[in-house]
């Protein structure tokens, strides 16, 4: 009769040689977990058992691919009490206590040889004391054939003497090994007589073997506890030239350990909900609010060491050749059609817990368009800018910036949106000086006749000042808003602009203008902007009143 497993009890597959993580995809709040295992399986029904040591496992999750001759009856994450499992090291404790024993029963073979021979020499070298019958005496030995005899009892002495105190030694070793697995052995036995008994979550899958087989068995899981930020390196050198190199900053606390395994990095946002987003009518209601168009751009405040673009002199090269510049390991990148994935080239070590990782992933140098960039509105700062190229491949992420080889400050990277260009911050410069001055703000007040509402009318004027201080001329775009309205009881009018803008509506954000300045070193230029802003003395728009 042919050997099954039945369904009431399962083969535990311990995590470690034969149940090992083999991949792992690590996307912005969790991972997704492949494991490979290997096992025997019997003609039937075999229930197999997979440890997983993860906190926190995403049940709906699971799957598993066994590959070997039969069929997959189930699969299913779940909690199983210990005793309830025939346990693979179970099954290897008693095949290693048997081996133990049979190596010290060997050892003291051995050993009990050599106290006989010991046995025998001291016969030897007891027999002079010993009276010899007058009818077997013999002639004596010569002097020659005494020290012979004496220099052999010595010899073997010794040797049997050494031979004994390492057998002696090896037996104590196996004692103490063979110990240490009676006791371990008798921990487990007594843990499954408990009624509290400990359990282990596993994936476990029914398999209907058609042979006595060894299989492989590939088993997922989605992991919490695990995240990745990417990181980039932004370098500029003298020349203007500027490469990008992306990292992953991986925070691994799943519970368990990923010890040589396969790392990706995944943008991919994982679906959380079925159902699809629905349209709403798009109601406009009377504001109370100021209604000009935000630039909604995010910009940090950078308040680094001056960057002077060609100001650092590239140094001389040095006398000794040098060999070639090392450059961060690059992982492989993959377009996934709704996200990229990036697999890094060698397996990695993780461990739970573990602090911070940060890894390299990628390394290109963009075409791009370095220029000067201020909203003195917002603040009275110019940044210095380059405009990229978009790519698809780049999220969002912290930004260290490097000019020349210096580290000089950080900011953030965002990703392209749409109709935006894509501007990599690369922090103050503070050798261009930005100012927005007020000229107006009077306010008069307006009656119609009887009727007791009036209005106000105010007058507003600002003049921005932009100077360059830098020994080159420079391209700053400078942003500003002008004041709309979308209803009829605030009004806009007598809007006069000098210079005109070099666009209006910029990016397609009302009200917004854009001004491309072209300053020789030293130079200031002015602009001024006018406008008369009507509305209701009970109805004032913020910021205006």
């Amino acid at each position: 009769m042919s050997k099954q497993t039945s369904a009431s009890s399962a083969e535990l597959i311990a995590n470690g040689s034969q149940n090992f993580i083999r991949q792992v995809t690590v996307f912005s709040q969790r991972a997704h977990v492949s494991r490979r295992v290997n096992a025997s399986a019997t003609i039937g029904l075999n229930r197999f058992a997979i440890e997983v040591t993860a906190f926190e496992v995403d049940a709906d999750s699971v799957q598993a691919r066994v590959f070997g001759e039969g069929e997959i009856l189930a699969v299913q994450y779940q909690r199983i009490p210990v005793p309830q499992i025939v346990q693979a090291d179970l099954k290897a404790l008693d095949a290693q206590e048997r081996q133990l024993r049979q190596q010290k029963d060997t050892l003291k073979a051995k050993l009990s040889s050599v106290q006989r021979q010991q046995t025998f020499l001291d016969a030897v070298a007891n027999f002079s004391s010993v009276e010899v019958p007058k009818e077997i005496q013999t002639n004596m030995p010569t002097i020659g054939h005494l020290q012979d005899l004496l220099q052999y009892l010595d010899d073997n002495a010794q040797t049997l003497l050494e031979r004994e105190q390492s057998l002696k030694a090896d037996i104590e070793n196996l004692d103490k090994e063979l110990g240490a697995v009676q006791q371990h052995l008798k921990q487990l036995r007594v843990n499954q007589t408990k009624k509290n008994q400990p359990e282990k979550t596993v994936i476990e899958v029914l398999f209907q073997s058609r042979q006595a087989q060894p299989v492989e068995i590939e088993a997922s899981y989605v992991a919490g506890r695990a995240s990745w930020l990417p990181i980039y390196k932004a370098d500029v050198s003298a020349s203007h030239d500027i490469s990008l190199t992306l990292f992953a900053q991986i925070k691994q606390n799943t519970g368990e350990n990923w010890s040589n395994s396969i790392l990706k990095v995944s943008n991919a946002m994982p679906v959380t909900t079925g159902a699809l987003p629905e349209i709403q009518s798009w109601i406009l209601h009377e504001s109370m609010a100021y209604l000009s168009e935000s630039l909604d751009l995010e910009k940090t405040a950078l308040c680094a060491s001056a960057i002077e673009a060609g100001a650092a002199p590239m140094q001389a090269a040095a006398a000794m050749q040098r060999a070639p510049e090392a450059h961060f390991a690059q992982a492989s990148s993959t377009d996934k059609g709704t996200h990229f994935e990036y697999e890094l080239p060698n397996p990695v070590d993780l461990s739970s817990g573990a602090r911070e990782s940060l890894l390299p992933l990628r390394r290109y140098s963009p075409p791009g368009k370095f220029f000067h960039y201020t909203i003195p509105s917002e603040e009275a700062l110019v940044y210095w800018v380059c405009r990229l190229l978009p790519d698809a491949g780049l999220p969002s992420g912290r930004l260290n910036i490097h000019f020349d080889g210096e580290y000089i400050g950080k900011t953030l990277f965002t990703e392209k949106r749409p109709g935006e260009d894509l501007l990599l911050n690369l922090g103050v410069e503070r050798h261009i000086k930005v100012l927005r001055e007020q000229l107006a703000n009077q306010k008069t007040e307006t009656f119609f006749s009887k009727v007791e509402r009036h209005t106000f009318t105010r007058e507003l004027g600002f003049n921005l000042i932009v100077e360059n201080l830098k020994a080159e001329a420079v391209t700053v775009l400078v942003l500003d808003a002008i004041p709309v309205s979308d209803t009829d009881r605030y009004q806009v009018k007598e809007v006069t602009l000098n210079p005109q803008p070099d666009e209006r509506d910029w990016q397609d954000k009302k009200g917004v203008m854009a001004w491309r300045l072209k300053l020789e070193p030293n130079q200031e230029q002015r602009i001024q902007q006018t406008y008369l802003v009507k509305y209701p003395k009970d109805n004032p728009p913020e910021g205006i009143d």
